[in-house]
């Protein structure tokens, strides 16, 4: 179901998927998704890491041809990953494949440092 996020852009099923699996869920994989198919921007980052109380590896990955995360990408990543920390949850690894851009460079270390597990 995550995986085809991208091409279905179904949210409420992606919601449900949530709230059923993901207390089980201890690795995810995602793509990430072009903000402009999507009314909610990369809200859904925030929502899918911070609701998840397994997750402990978080796999990110552009797919062939997309967009990089981007600055607004990159705030609300940071959003779930602080839900995550506040609730006394942390990753022990996270992966970007082939998704950095030129805002990862000022961006993604306050998303990084949250986890000192890492």
């Amino acid at each position: 179901m995550i995986t085809n996020l991208s091409v279905t852009c179904d949210f409420k099923m992606m919601y449900d998927y949530i709230n059923k699996l993901g207390h089980e869920i201890q690795v995810l994989r995602i793509s990430i998704i072009d903000k402009t198919k999507l009314k909610s921007n990369n809200y859904w980052l925030m929502a899918l890491v911070s609701k998840m109380p397994a997750l402990k590896v978080l796999k990110m990955h552009k797919p062939q041809g997309g967009k990089s995360l981007g600055k607004d990408g990159y705030k609300f990543l940071q959003k779930g990953l602080n839900y995550m920390k506040e609730n006394g949850r942390s990753l022990s690894k996270i992966s970007f494949h082939q998704m950095l851009g030129p805002e990862s460079s000022e961006y993604l270390y306050p998303c990084l440092k949250l986890h000192e597990e890492l």
